[in-house]
């Protein structure tokens, strides 16, 4: 698609270069992902999101503090039913 070509266009040109991705859900980032130095996943980042980008970006904070999702690098590297199991969700239960 248009996104993707233009993500290999520009790595092509530039060594440093580093994707922001805004999506709801899973995108699958296997044709460039090795090619870009970085992949930001911003989800929908909404008011105030692209200055918090920018701190990430220019390295005025740091987002590895406050981790808590597991992005994976390709669709199949694993699989949802192993991610999402009846006893992955204990509702309340220890």
């Amino acid at each position: 698609d248009v996104q993707e070509r233009a993500i290999l266009e520009i790595a092509q040109q530039c060594e440093k270069t580093v994707v922001v991705v805004f999506a709801g859900g899973a995108v699958d980032m296997s044709a460039w992902a090795d090619k870009v130095q970085a992949i930001l996943f911003a989800g929908f980042s909404g008011m105030g999101g692209d200055e918090v980008i920018a701190d990430i970006l220019t390295g005025k904070i740091n987002p590895v503090k406050g981790v808590h999702a597991l992005t994976l690098r390709f669709m199949g590297d694993k699989e949802s039913e192993e991610l999402f199991t009846v006893d992955s969700f204990r509702f309340g239960k220890q």
